[in-house]
């Protein structure tokens, strides 16, 4: 076996020595040194940054790709909310239709006779009935509830009632409200003590199908009583109010002129209410380019303002407050 040359390997270090020896040699070797010591350093330092940061993006991703599949859950929810809505009345003939051991081969039969037993008994009804400063409502027959089981039963059956509609726009609101309105008699189609509680409305469209407008809360209204419904905003009605003009007459008397914009989008002509609210000591002094309001016992000055097809409409008022 040959032996390790010293001499050899000792003279090659002297001649590396030598070299290293020369500045510009030895000052270039400890830069490149210096260097990729600290670019290690550096890497080993963000290495966990950078892994933290690829974590952190593969879970961004998959929450962007969750908040998407929920989204789409929701509208699938709201979907089935207004189907059940649509056809709740009906659910009672399912439950009583599909038992709970349920069979494709004693359907048949099973709808067979739940059709003939819904041909013989009436739907449920309530009868109203005076007490004292009440009114009480008896259901005419018996209801099954199955354990955990929630029914909606109807109070008044579907009526057509004579009503009038009319438009509403309170001052510095941000829209015009569609309003229904009957009083609550016989001749109108109903006459009975409503409990509080929410009425549907329901009109009928060119197809002469019955289609739903809008639903609102009622207090306990008696017969004879007006029964008033606000089904929401009116989408081709616009209303808007500024104050144009500020003024102090005295130390206790001001004055502002108010000004509203209406405009008519619709193919209709329309009639709109504009209402505005006088303060305890407020007055209108003068009008433009309408006549005078009434004023009620609440102090609501109402302007009857009928606008046609894609017009616009522009009032103003005086108002003046004495302290």
């Amino acid at each position: 076996m040959p032996l390790i040359n010293n001499e050899k390997y000792s003279l090659l270090y002297q001649r590396i020595n030598l070299i290293y020896q020369k500045p510009e040699i030895k000052a270039s070797l400890e830069v490149i040194l210096s260097v990729f010591t600290v670019t290690v350093l550096i890497f080993a330092a963000i290495r966990p940054t950078l892994t933290n940061i690829a974590s952190l993006q593969k879970k961004i991703e998959d929450l962007n790709t969750f908040n998407i599949k929920a989204d789409n859950k929701i509208a699938q929810v709201f979907n089935a909310q207004t189907q059940l809505n649509t056809y709740r009345d009906k659910l009672r003939l399912f439950d009583e239709a599909v038992p709970d051991n349920f069979s494709y081969y004693d359907m048949a039969g099973r709808g067979y006779e739940v059709m003939l037993k819904t041909a013989d008994q009436a739907a449920p009804s309530f009868e109203e009935k005076a007490f004292h400063d009440f009114h009480m409502y008896t259901l005419d027959q018996p209801v099954t509830f199955a354990d955990k089981q929630t029914k909606q039963l109807e109070l008044y059956p579907l009526q057509n009632i004579t009503a009038s509609q009319f438009y509403e726009y309170n001052t510095f609101a941000s829209s015009v409200l569609s309003i229904i309105k009957f009083k609550n008699t016989e001749a109108n189609g109903i006459g009975k003590p409503l409990p509080k509680g929410t009425i549907k409305v329901y009109k009928k469209d060119v197809d002469n199908n019955l289609e739903f407008i809008g639903e609102d809360s009622i207090n306990h209204t008696s017969k004879n009583e007006e029964v008033r419904i606000n089904t929401g905003s009116a989408f081709d009605l616009v209303g808007k109010t500024i104050v144009k003009d500020r003024k102090t007459i005295s130390q206790y008397i001001s004055q502002r002129t108010i000004q509203v914009t209406l405009r008519n989008n619709s193919n209709e002509n329309k009639s709109i209410d504009v209402i505005h609210n006088l303060g305890t000591n407020a007055k209108i002094i003068s009008v433009e380019n309408v006549t005078q309001p009434t004023v009620d016992e609440y102090n609501n000055a109402t302007f009857k303002i009928n606008i046609a097809p894609n017009q616009e409409i522009i009032l103003s008022f005086l108002e003046r407050t004495e302290y």
